[in-house]
């Protein structure tokens, strides 16, 4: 009997201390290739419904329930489910209709739709299919339990269609997959890891610090690579005798433990004249003071006695008082600066930018020019009706970005959540927008809305050859189920277009995604000398805790140049593959 391999669609029981209302209300994957179905991603949430906006400009959370899927003719997928309230009740603005998702290969998906069905009564399931001369016919429940077909040669037109008593399908949240497509969801939606190492039969190399330069690629579960320094036993080996010497090696990976830096949140790490340099938010003094430290290696800033420094003290005379957040090195123009908030006596953070002045050094309170207020263009100041946090500078297609957080009416019923905006910047003038602000993300997605944590904040930017990567943080900023999204766009794109940027579905780092570490989102991109890319992080150590513990990770680009952001150390480099044995050619001199 040839192998059957299926694809099945579900929703999970909400469970409002480590899985609620937002996250459970949404549709799951699960695959089986003739045993029990395994979830993907952990059986966390891919599809989620999009939230709608009141008449105040509120958004209101919505969910989904008994998703449905069949196969296209094209060899696609249609994806349906039943819109919902947050918490699982009927959802009026969605009466007698259903939403509908297009996929090629369940990685990617069309934009969500409402499609309406004949009579406008509540649904309770859904499904739809194509036939071969493109005609649809959807199927559907009502709330009594009935079930209903029609057909129309638009989905416009299905509203309007003549309604026909039906059966119930079979089985409509299942679909079977031909091997090559199981393959390729597992690889998407499965975390990397290392799988095999490309090492050459040989090596030449005509001393130990030549060899040591060598990298030798570590291989991963979707194919990509990345090249490991190796720490070889040279026991055997005299580079002033020419020939061939057997040697072996274990290959090294830099890790950071979690956590690293406790009752730090928002890190980054920054390299600056041959010094690092790292800075956070200091959570353990009520997030007053910006405070650095400055080290020769990596390694050397999270020493013990590696000091912090105050760079930017409390300071009432300049209206400096509360929430110093999310301070960001950027070099703009040629010049360094810090990008972060800071509040006055009433609460209400505002983005700032603080000027290293020439010749000075980092870790000097007095190198540092007075932080000044962004401004827009017009020269008023970015917002006085709510808070602004979180600016990051980027470059792309060679224009220059700013991007921010910014909310208003906080804590009422009118709270807006905080969104994303972008501008365009003036490198000679980096404090004042050289746009106009324009909305590019509010929190619609239960992902990145949970139980009242209306939030798009901590954007930054990692810009490839052919994608702009925003990666973005959502949901609780100080609990589990705060995680990471990406927007992306096209460098060459005017990035100030909301059209120019699609959001991830779900969430691209969420807290089942590595073990032990709960909430992982503010983070920050950094490379080392040889080019490999880390991110900053903070996260916390179980589902309660809501202390900020900093720490990095390495980030993998994958085989089609996505930004992998859940290798664990223990997927990075598998220690049962570190050994590895070549021959070694000293050449003639």
């Amino acid at each position: 009997m040839a192998e059957r391999i299926l694809l099945s669609l579900h929703t999970r029981l909400p469970l409002p201390e480590t899985y609620p209302d937002g996250l459970a209300r949404s549709i799951h994957f699960a695959v089986s290739d003739g045993g029990a179905a395994t979830p993907l991603r952990a059986n966390y949430g891919i599809l989620f419904a999009e939230g709608t906006l009141d008449a105040s400009n509120v958004i209101k959370p919505k969910g989904v329930k008994n998703p449905m899927i069949s196969r296209l003719p094209d060899g696609g997928f249609a994806i349906t489910a039943v819109r919902t309230c947050e918490n699982g009740s009927k959802d009026e603005e969605s009466r007698g209709q259903f939403l509908l998702w297009r996929s090629h290969d369940l990685c990617r998906f069309t934009a969500q739709r409402l499609i309406a069905v004949p009579g406008g009564e509540y649904l309770e399931a859904a499904r739809l299919t194509e036939s071969e001369d493109g005609r649809y016919t959807a199927l559907w429940q009502d709330a009594t339990g009935r079930w209903y077909t029609a057909c129309a040669a638009t989905l416009d037109e299905l509203a309007d269609a003549e309604a026909q008593a039906a059966d119930a399908p079979v089985s409509g949240n299942t679909v079977e997959l031909s091997r090559a497509e199981y393959d390729a969801l597992l690889t998407y939606w499965s975390p990397l890891t290392h799988t095999a190492n490309d090492v050459p039969e040989t090596i030449t190399a005509a001393s130990a610090d030549e060899l040591a330069a060598i990298r030798v690629n570590a291989v991963y579960s979707d194919g990509s690579t990345h090249g490991k320094c190796v720490d070889w036993d040279l026991s055997g080996v005299d580079f002033a005798k020419p020939g061939a010497y057997p040697i072996r090696g274990r290959m090294t990976a830099r890790s950071f433990r979690f956590p690293l830096v406790e009752n730090f949140a928002d890190p980054v790490l920054f390299r600056w004249e041959g010094k690092y340099y790292f800075i956070a938010t200091n959570d353990g003094m009520n997030d007053v003071g910006l405070y650095a430290k400055e080290a020769d290696t990596i390694e050397g800033l999270f020493r013990e006695d590696c000091p912090f420094h105050l760079i930017l003290p409390y300071d009432p005379a300049r209206h400096l008082i509360q929430t110093f957040w999310a301070p960001e090195f950027h070099v703009i123009g040629g010049e360094l600066y810090i990008l972060f908030a800071v509040g006055g006596e009433k609460w209400a953070p505002q983005c700032h930018l603080m000027h290293l002045k020439k010749g000075g050094s980092i870790i000097d309170e007095n190198s540092w020019e007075d932080p000044i207020r962004v401004l827009l263009p017009n020269g008023e100041n970015l917002t006085d009706d709510g808070i602004s946090l979180d600016m990051t500078y980027f470059e792309a297609g060679g224009t220059p970005y700013v991007c921010w957080s910014y909310r208003f009416a906080i804590g009422t019923p009118l709270d807006s959540g905080s969104m994303l905006y972008i501008a365009k910047a003036d490198p000679a003038r980096p404090w004042q927008l050289a746009s106009e602000p324009v909305l590019i993300s509010r929190p619609m997605y239960g992902w990145e809305n949970v139980q009242g944590t209306i939030n798009n904040e901590g954007p930054y930017a990692l810009v490839t050859e052919d994608t702009v990567y925003l990666t973005y943080s959502g949901g609780d900023a100080r609990g589990y189920k705060y995680v990471l999204g990406f927007l992306t766009a096209d460098p060459t794109a005017d990035l100030t277009d909301p059209a120019a940027w699609t959001k991830s579905p779900t969430a691209m780092l969420a807290f089942p995604d590595v073990p032990g570490q709960y909430g992982c989102g503010h983070h920050s991109y950094f490379r080392d000398t040889d080019g490999t890319l880390y991110m900053g992080y903070h996260a916390a150590t179980g589902y309660t805790a809501k202390i900020a513990m900093s720490s990095f990770r390495r980030v993998q680009i994958d085989w089609e140049g996505r930004p992998r952001l859940d290798l664990s150390a223990e997927r990075d480099l598998n220690p049962a593959l570190a050994e590895i044995r070549t021959t070694l050619i000293v050449p003639e001199a």
